[in-house]
């Protein structure tokens, strides 16, 4: 059995989709991200409008249903729920995978760029106690693909390296670290103008959208690409793995 949480919701039993309607659906989503959990707390953050008592028993009706259409998807004693653990859910794979972080790409699973790209938490869902997860996925990818952008690139991987910055500004347009990492994945593949040219965009496009400048690391990247001193060799791209140039944190 398997739960995608990825992308639209989708529960796979014998290799076949199973229809769930949406309100065991959260029951599920919470007790594959949190759970195990006390009934009574699945019960408050599922019906919060409602009384504890009315909660509990819409929670009751919820998990009846769960039961009748798959048995022994949820594990339920007289105060807690949680999922069965033959039930492989595809958040906690990512999660796994961006714990493992920094490694090569040919160390990830094949498209593993692409899937961190399209990989939002339930897009569309605006349960409230989903909002600080679904942000805090969103961040992780970010930071994966920002280090393994810097990790491609010390070590000679520019197509790689343009791959995932490509698709940090995918997720984050306004990025100034991503827009640098692109401009040294450029640059380290020969295309200094190409470089210059983006990062100079990127630069009206802070302007145009945010009203600011760019920083300091922008600038001196930009100076880089244009003389022709960014790239692989140039030591622009030091510091912590998934850092630009300038900000060890």
């Amino acid at each position: 059995m398997s739960l995608s949480l990825l992308g639209s919701w989708q529960f796979v039993r014998g290799g076949e989709k199973t229809r769930v309607a949406f309100r065991e659906q959260r029951v599920l989503t919470l007790l594959a991200m949190q759970g195990p959990l006390e009934r009574r707390r699945v019960a408050g953050l599922l019906w919060p409008e409602t009384t504890d008592a009315r909660a509990l028993d819409s929670l009751r009706v919820s998990v009846h249903r769960i039961s009748r259409t798959v048995p022994g998807l949820v594990v339920a004693t007289r105060n807690r729920l949680g999922l069965a653990d033959a039930v492989r859910v595809d958040l906690h794979d990512l999660r796994e995978h961006l714990a493992r972080m920094p490694c090569r790409s040919n160390e990830l699973p094949p498209g593993f760029v692409h899937f961190l790209r399209g990989a939002d938490l339930l897009p569309g869902w605006d349960e409230p106690w989903l909002l600080a997860e679904q942000d805090e996925l969103l961040q992780r990818r970010i930071q994966a693909l920002e280090i393994m952008a810097v990790f491609e690139l010390q070590h000679h991987d520019t197509l790689h390296a343009l791959e995932a910055a490509e698709a940090v500004l995918a997720l984050e347009p306004l990025s100034e670290r991503a827009a640098c990492l692109l401009a040294h994945a450029h640059a380290g593949a020969g295309n200094h103008a190409v470089a210059a040219a983006g990062l100079s965009r990127f630069i009206r496009r802070l302007g145009e959208e945010l009203g600011v400048g760019p920083t300091p690391e922008v600038l001196n990247t930009l100076t880089q690409v244009r003389t022709g001193s960014a790239g692989l060799a140039s030591g622009g791209i030091g510091g912590r793995p998934g850092l630009p140039p300038g900000q060890n944190r």
